[in-house]
């Protein structure tokens, strides 16, 4: 453990520009249990930047390189920190890369925009029995600072990824593949019985499920509420279905 450096400083602030963090393969990552949980997964550490006065910090983490941390005063984190008022700590890590589970249910999120609603669907997916995470080519990007905090660090327990996904191949896997939709023909959430694991899939904020993508559903399911509320907020949504599922 050191006090940082200009050249480690300098490093960090490049890393506020997207196409450098996609380069060099690294995400910054704000807040003490974002970086638990990144810790706990085993994310490969870059550099953790800590303030001084908080070393006691550390205890709470399974840190297996000190010569990986850094510290520094308040403001010179405040400079580094992309927080109006910065954490104690902040840390760099690689890009974590992790295998699909095999034969367990799947999110897949189609042009969710809203980093805030990412990071909650990623926690509650966590929460409820959805380890899978894919998402559409036009989804906000998972390691955005604000989607890490939202998630509270839960993004690092899960499979998460931007790509296709064959729908059909996965039928023939033995997946139902369920949408989540406020079409009048949808199922009343509480009819649905499985056994089978399950894609759910879940539509962008405005513009719901795409035809392309709705074409692969075997069944569309609803919320059974109250016929005065139109609709409910996507991420709310979500995690009521994944609840559901997990406890069925």
């Amino acid at each position: 453990m050191k006090e940082i450096s200009n050249r480690i400083k300098k490093d960090i602030r490049k890393l506020s520009k997207k196409k450098y963090r996609q380069q060099k393969g690294l995400i910054v990552v704000e807040g003490i249990n974002p970086i638990i949980r990144a810790f706990e997964n085993n994310i490969e550490l870059v550099y953790l930047v800590i303030n001084k006065n908080s070393l006691d910090i550390l205890k709470e983490l399974n840190v297996r390189n000190y010569d990986k941390i850094y510290t520094c005063d308040y403001h010179e984190l405040k400079g580094l920190s992309n927080m109006r008022t910065p954490y104690k700590m902040m840390a760099v890590f690689q890009y974590p890369e992790k295998e699909l589970n095999e034969n367990k249910n799947i999110l897949y999120l189609e042009h969710i925009q809203d980093p805030a609603n990412l990071g909650t669907l990623i926690r509650s997916a966590v929460a409820f029995g959805f380890p899978n995470i894919i998402l559409s080519k036009k989804c906000v990007n998972p390691y955005l600072e604000k989607v890490i905090r939202s998630s509270s660090g839960y993004i690092f327990d899960c499979y998460i990824n931007k790509r296709e996904l064959n729908f059909e191949e996965y039928k023939k896997k033995g997946y139902k593949i369920l949408g989540a939709s406020l079409k009048n023909n949808a199922a009343e959430m509480d009819s649905f019985k499985h056994n089978e694991p399950i894609i759910l899939i879940l539509g962008n904020e405005g513009q719901g499920i795409s035809e392309s993508i709705g074409q692969h559903i075997d069944r569309n399911i609803r919320i059974n509420m109250d016929s005065k509320v139109e609709s409910l907020n996507v991420a709310i949504a979500g995690s009521i279905i994944m609840h559901k599922f997990y406890r069925s």
